[in-house]
Order: structure tokens, then sequence, then C-alpha cells
């Protein structure tokens, strides 16, 4: 599933290429198929996790992370995706979801910022 997975998003970057085709595409598999939300979720927090309320761009005050859920341990995780964008919202994540677990997915390296300590994967 590993290589079929990167061949499929090696192809699609070629042609959508923005950070909200990225997410808008891994949020509807996510929705379609619950082995590549697992692998999904793996991937972005180095251990199995699962849910049933996933959320697209979930609105909360002045925040609006990419994804939003609660794992089955009721503990809040967020998933901010940045291609070529560095205006982070990293501060104002952390007023907001203070508890949350986080990952960043990005195709740079972030700056560490007081209070923000996500798990980082590069694409």
């Amino acid at each position: 599933m590993q290589t079929d997975l990167n061949s499929f998003f090696s192809f699609l970057a070629e042609r959508k290429n923005s950070e909200n085709d990225l997410s808008d595409i891994t949020y509807s598999m996510c929705q379609t198929n619950g082995n590549f939300k697992r692998f999904f979720l793996k991937f972005c927090f180095d251990e199995e996790v699962d849910t049933n309320d996933l959320s697209r761009e979930y609105a909360q005050n002045d925040s609006r992370p990419d994804f939003f859920f609660h794992d089955r341990k009721n503990q809040e995780r967020l998933i901010e995706v940045k291609l070529y964008d560095r205006n982070q919202h990293f501060a104002q994540y952390k007023k907001e979801f203070p508890d949350a677990k986080y990952s960043f997915i990005a195709n740079y390296q972030h700056e560490k910022v007081d209070g923000w300590d996500p798990i980082q994967k590069s694409v």
C-alpha cells in the first residue's frame, strides 16, 4: 500500500500541488477508505490513531486548522498543512486548542514557536 500511495501522490502532485488540493483530496480519501485514514493518521502522529469525527477546516473562534478530530481516548488532535506558505498560526492554535496533539505537514522546516511542538512531516 505504501508504494501505491507514494505513486498516487507523486502523479497527483504534478497537477494538483496547492495545500488546499492536498488537504481536500486527503480528506476525501479518509472519508471513503478506512485503511487510508488509519495510514494517514499513523503517518501524521507516528502511532496508531483512529477517529469517527475527522473534520476539514474545523473553525473555532479565530482558528481553522486543516484537519481536526478527537481520537478514541477523546484527545483533541489537529493537522496543519503548509506548502510554500510560511503564514503559520501556531500560537493561535495553541491558544484555542491548548491540550491538543499537533502534526504539521510542510515542504519546508518550520521554525520553533513557543508552545508549539508538532510532529513535523515533510512532503
